[in-house]
């Protein structure tokens, strides 16, 4: 499969300054970019419903529409230029393995194994004099590879449900460029919910999950939360009207500002919520039939 990609208008013409320390140059030279996709699928179930799954991904592309910017090192001032450069490409990989157990199948084990690789490519060049913006910046190429290991057990008593999970993903980031610093991350998700139907049309759930983050130089980002939800509900009117009490992170681990790294930066959000709070709501269902005419 091919996907082809044509340039914006925007990147073809030279915009107006208003920063003196950053301006946008057009490139008229530009032509479509073109990603070449290979995809393959297999799913195999047997006589004891166990279920398998095997699922391959590649791509290439031929002509990538990059911004790349050349830095004067002298005043400081960025050009920045979008140009076409080749070398970006993906592959994943994925295996999920899905199989029901007990007496009465009332176990349901999932596991799942993924596997990505990205090499991704920035154009990023220096200059103390005249240059030609035209040519094509220096290319600064970074690898990045994760693999992830999900494990998921459920176990249906009556009208209960409990599940036990842990999600694993290691992280490995690499590059050539003088000013990259190699190096390996890895976080862990791992914990248990459960779903009780009581009775007179009550109803609790709960769920408690340990979230690890390990391997960065900045100790930001290295850290355990201990997150617990829950909630309380009752149905009344025969099912009409549902009553909920929601409580989210009850021990006020979560905080409102995360960090994230890929494969070209580190980026830091802040989100204006209130990570712990109570929630009280009312559902109201109704079935209304049409008229016959």
């Amino acid at each position: 499969m091919v996907n082809s990609t044509a340039p914006a208008m925007i990147n073809l013409v030279d915009l107006p300054v208003t920063d003196p320390l950053n301006r946008v140059l057009g490139n008229t030279n530009l032509t479509p970019s073109n990603m070449y996709t290979f995809k393959f699928r297999a799913d195999r179930s047997d006589s004891k419903k166990r279920k398998h799954l095997f699922f391959v991904e590649y791509n290439n592309t031929h002509n990538a529409l990059a911004r790349g910017y050349y830095y004067d090192i002298l005043t400081g001032q960025k050009t920045y230029r979008t140009y076409n450069v080749d070398g970006n490409m993906r592959a994943n990989f994925s295996y999920e393995f899905f199989f029901p157990f007990g007496k009465n199948r009332q176990f349901n084990f999932t596991t799942t194994t993924r596997g990505i690789y990205n090499r991704s490519v920035d154009l990023i060049g220096t200059y103390a004099e005249n240059i030609d913006f035209s040519v094509v910046a220096p290319k600064n190429i970074v690898n990045s590879f994760a693999a992830s290991e999900k494990l998921s057990l459920n176990w249906h008593v009556g009208k209960h449900r409990l599940t036990a999970f842990a999600d694993a993903r290691l992280n490995r980031y690499t590059s050539s460029d003088i000013g990259f610093v190699d190096f390996t991350s890895w976080t862990c998700n791992y914990g248990t919910s459960a779903i009780f139907n009581l009775p007179k049309n009550w109803g609790i759930s709960t769920d408690l999950t340990l979230y690890t983050r390990r391997g960065f130089l900045d100790s930001r980002l290295n850290n355990t939360e201990f997150v617990w939800n829950a909630r309380v509900s009752k149905s009344i009117f025969k099912g009409a009207v549902t009553i909920v009490l929601d409580a989210y992170d009850i021990l006020q681990q979560l905080n409102n500002i995360t960090y994230a790294i890929n494969a070209q930066a580190r980026t830091e959000t802040v989100s204006n919520v209130i990570p712990s709070y109570l929630l009280f709501h009312v559902y109201y269902r109704f079935n209304a039939k049409p008229k016959r005419k």
